[in-house]
C-alpha cells in the first residue's frame, strides 16, 4: 500500500497534510453548524464564517497555499457528513474535474 503522506503534488497529484485542520476544527465546526446534519452530501458556498479559513492566511487556504501560492482560492467545496446514520465506505480516489471560468490551452498539461 502507497504511505499518503510521502506523495508529491507535483508528481502524484495530491498530498496528505495530516492534522492540518485540527487547531482550527472548533472554528470549522461552528461555522459548518447552519448546514442540515441529515444531508450526507452539501455543497458549501455563501458562509461567511468560513471565509477566514478559506484565506491563503487561514487553515485551510493556508494548506493550498503550500502547494497552489499565495494566489490560490477555493471555487467549490462539497461537505460529506459521514454520521453513523449517513454513512457509506469510499475509498481513496481522486476528482479530476476543476470549476473555471473559461477554458484554456496549456502546454504540457492535458488529460
Amino acid at each position: 500500500m502507497t504511505d499518503f503522506t510521502a506523495n508529491d503534488f507535483a508528481t502524484d497529484g495530491a498530498r496528505l497534510f495530516k492534522g492540518a485542520l485540527r487547531p482550527c476544527m472548533a472554528k470549522l465546526e461552528a461555522a459548518l453548524a447552519c448546514l442540515p446534519p441529515d444531508q450526507a452530501g452539501v455543497r458549501i458556498q455563501g458562509i461567511e464564517a468560513l471565509e477566514p479559513l478559506l484565506a491563503s492566511e487561514g487553515c485551510i487556504g493556508a494548506v493550498a497555499a503550500t502547494v497552489l501560492g499565495m494566489g490560490a482560492k477555493p471555487v467549490r467545496a462539497i461537505l460529506f457528513n459521514k454520521s453513523p446514520e449517513t454513512n457509506w465506505s469510499l475509498a481513496w480516489h481522486q476528482d479530476r474535474t476543476i470549476c473555471v471560468k473559461e477554458k484554456g490551452e496549456v502546454s504540457g498539461f492535458g488529460p
